[in-house]
């Protein structure tokens, strides 16, 4: 198989894996059913600031729902300290 890549260079490879399929869907985590109307929700997921915050102040959100506003670092483990330091960082103002 041949890809073409958005730089313009082309690679050859035997398989390709898309890890597509994950979608968020806020309104299906249950420890959030109180307060989810108060949370601002684009495509399933968060609208957070800088800091990880959503819409509704003091509710921060990590892992697989910052992925939309912070890329996929974030929702793997190894983003786990670089977000908790932006909302320790955020919530100490």
């Amino acid at each position: 198989m041949r890809l073409a890549l958005s730089d313009g260079k082309t690679l050859t490879a035997d398989h390709v894996d898309f890890a597509s399929g994950y979608r968020a869907d806020l309104a299906r985590v249950p420890y959030l059913d109180g307060v989810l109307d108060r949370v601002a929700v684009t495509w399933g997921f968060p609208a957070l600031t800088e800091g990880l915050e959503t819409s509704l102040a003091g509710l921060y959100l990590t892992g697989f729902a910052a992925t939309r506003d912070f890329g996929p670092f974030y929702g793997f483990t190894k983003g786990c300290p670089s977000a908790a330091h932006l909302a320790i960082t955020d919530m100490l103002g």
